[in-house]
């Protein structure tokens, strides 16, 4: 406490000893109230005390450093002590050693920075290590950092910030296992890959351990009957995985809200019973934060879409027709547009690349708009773009090519049509798209002929253009799913027989590019 009391400006300015009465320091290590102010004594071989005024420095050979007050007057020559290796002058404080007559101590001129050698016998031992620390005496191995710094000078190491590494890692090989998967991030920042296993019919949940998924933990959330056909997985706002999926054994459209993040449990429940339902199911949390689910009816060759009554969705639902057109529904994939409303893009009968833009938010209606002709899909994937208008991969079936259809507005009812690689009429089947962190889209798509899994990164926000990339050349075509981790990469899973997860190392997904 300063008394009298002073005020403290913004950038304080430092009061001299005279300006503060010794007696009224609060807090002083031991040996520095003895209201003595203008002397430097030593009390023992191991510890030093130092009182007075301006502001000096010791420096021992460990390397360590007090800061003390020094009597800080008259103009004395620099002179060498007899008995100790010292450095020298500054400022006639009176300073005294082990052995010299401490009823007239030796006056040495001191420096700021007074130099004691290994045999002096003014050392620093622990007693005062709330005052110190020791040099840095650690090391950390390459590949790591300092993270603290201890007193003694140990250090603590962690590792670097790595850069993303592209891999491919197998999950799930046991089976036949890795189809319809759908892949998504999940409240952790890690990836949630929902698919089929086809050996034991089950609808099974990958889990990544880390962000490049080389491992995961796998779950059946549903093992009855013949389950999880034709998946597709979101994030509802409880941080949980909501799974939309096809009951193969009953012909119903089915729902799985997960009970944890690894989703070993879940609430199921049955959506539509009605006919042969619940093909290409599509889901994506709405701007209500409720689920709302496109799907193919199998039995009348409709769209349809579900909108969820609550987080589970398994009352309060509603469920409309969207298109009754023939064969209208087929490789739905819904997106929530820029307005908040759901657009969805789809087949229609083979012939068709439509677009339904849903006219609220539980999508009781909506405006139907047909994009391209020709022989289309049945391979449709729909992204909303960097600029707010949706982005649409798909599959020209009859020329075996791979199509980008960019929207001209926000209820897509027109687009610019694209295609982006057309080699052997094989490239385009089973499209995934996602938008990555360079604001561009990003296609996992397969070759029917060669086999294995492509990557086409568009060159454009409209991807007027593209470069494609062969990821894994395996025998099959991949059934694939993207999304974009928390690094900015491309995660991609897909399988045939196998489900595996591709961890992209730059936004091309090209396995050893470099930039400068």
């Amino acid at each position: 406490p300063l008394t009298p009391r002073r005020p403290v400006s913004a950038a304080p300015i430092a009061l001299t000893a005279s300006q503060v009465p010794w007696a009224g320091i609060t807090g002083m290590p031991e040996g520095f109230a003895d209201g003595v102010d203008n002397v430097a004594t030593l009390i023992s071989d191991t510890t030093i005390i130092y009182t007075g005024a301006g502001l000096g420095q010791i420096t021992g050979t460990a390397g360590i450093t007090l800061y003390v007050n020094f009597a800080g007057s008259g103009d004395s020559p620099a002179v060498a002590h007899s008995d100790h290796d010292h450095a020298g002058v500054y400022a006639a404080a009176a300073h005294t050693h082990p052995g010299d007559d401490i009823t007239s101590p030796v006056s040495e001129a001191l420096t700021a920075t007074h130099a004691l050698s290994a045999n002096d016998a003014d050392t620093l031992d622990g007693q005062h290590g709330s005052y110190y620390q020791a040099r840095v005496s650690g090391a950390c191995a390459v590949g790591s950092t300092i993270r603290t710094i201890n007193v003694d000078g140990t250090v603590t190491c962690e590792p670097h910030d790595g850069f993303p590494i592209f891999s491919r890692s197998t999950v799930q090989s046991a089976g036949n296992a890795g189809a319809y998967s759908s892949i998504t991030l999940g409240a952790d920042g890690l990836g949630l890959i929902s698919y089929y296993d086809a050996s034991l019919t089950d609808l099974k949940v990958a889990h990544c351990n880390n962000a490049a998924c080389t491992s995961a933990t796998i779950s059946a959330p549903d093992s009855a009957s013949d389950v999880g056909m034709y998946t597709s997985i979101a994030i509802g706002p409880d941080g949980l995985g909501l799974i939309a999926y096809y009951d193969n054994t009953h012909k119903n459209l089915k729902v799985a809200h997960c009970l944890d993040p690894n989703c070993t449990s879940a609430n199921l429940a049955t959506l539509d019973s009605v006919g042969d339902v619940g093909m290409y199911a599509s889901v994506a949390i709405g701007s209500d934060g409720l689920g709302l689910i496109a799907y193919y009816d199998n039995t009348n060759g409709d769209l349809k879409v579900v909108h969820c009554g609550n987080a589970n969705c398994n009352s309060g639902n509603t469920i409309t027709t969207l298109d009754a057109s023939a064969g209208a529904g087929m490789t739905a994939s819904l997106v929530i547009g820029s307005d908040g409303m759901g657009l969805i893009g789809y087949e229609a009968n083979n012939a068709a690349l439509k677009v339904a833009h849903c006219s609220d938010v539980a999508c009781a209606s909506a405006t139907l708009s047909t994009l391209d002709t020709g022989v289309i899909g049945p391979d449709v994937a729909m992204v909303l773009g960097a600029d707010g208008l949706g982005l649409i991969s798909y599959h020209n079936n009859l020329a075996g090519s791979l199509k980008a259809a960019h929207c001209d507005n926000i209820n897509c009812a027109t687009a610019t049509i694209t295609t982006l690689e057309d080699i052997a009429n094989s490239v385009g089947n089973y499209t995934a798209i996602a938008i990555g962190s360079d604001g561009r889209g990003i296609i996992a798509h397969g070759d029917a002929t060669a086999g294995g899994l492509r990557i086409t990164h568009c060159n454009n926000t409209t991807c007027a253009s593209a470069t494609t990339v062969v990821l894994d050349s395996s025998a099959g075509i991949p059934l694939s799913s993207i999304a974009i981790g928390l690094d900015g990469m491309a995660l991609i899973s897909y399988g045939y027989s196998d489900l595996k997860v591709v961890h992209c190392s730059n936004v091309f997904c090209v396995p050893y590019v470099r930039q400068r």
